[in-house]
């Protein structure tokens, strides 16, 4: 937790300096936040000693894009798929739906991700969340999403 609070605070001081507009810098702060909610979970739920991961924050045009990596599990793979598919289908109001649902009901105890988090992201990016999967040599999966903040 304490490499997550030193980048966070990192990218708060940045943001003070670069950027004026209010809103968006808390936007980018909540998806920056849930982004490494998001790393740490998987991180935590592997057996892997060589765990890898990604954090990136940088300025395209006229928004911020963040792209965020984790390494996952082959079993994962199929659930994370279907919810990034379904989300990425979702209008705002179909997100705020969503996430009074997910709020609602109790957590499995074998959840795998992508739940509440997600939603998070793409409710406070104000576009679509991008992703992709590659396999690694070890037999897991690279996951990446790139969200774009504006």
């Amino acid at each position: 937790m304490a490499i997550k609070n030193a980048i966070l605070a990192d990218v708060r001081r940045k943001l003070d300096l670069l950027e004026n507009k209010v809103l968006l810098k808390k936007r980018i702060y909540t998806v920056a936040d849930e982004s490494f909610d998001n790393i740490i979970n998987y991180a935590r739920n592997t057996n892997q000693d060589n765990y890898k991961s990604l954090f990136s924050l940088f300025r395209e045009s006229s928004a911020y894009v963040l792209m965020i990596g984790n390494q996952i599990e082959e079993s994962h793979l199929d659930s994370l798929n279907n919810r990034m598919k379904l989300i990425g289908e979702m209008d705002p109001e179909g997100l705020n739906e969503e996430y009074k649902k997910v709020m609602a009901s109790p957590m499995a105890a074998d959840a795998d991700g992508a739940g509440l988090g997600i939603i998070i992201m793409a409710m406070r990016s104000g576009n679509n969340i991008d992703y992709q999967i590659e396999k690694l040599e070890s037999g897991d999966h690279f996951f990446i999403i790139r969200i774009r903040i504006s």
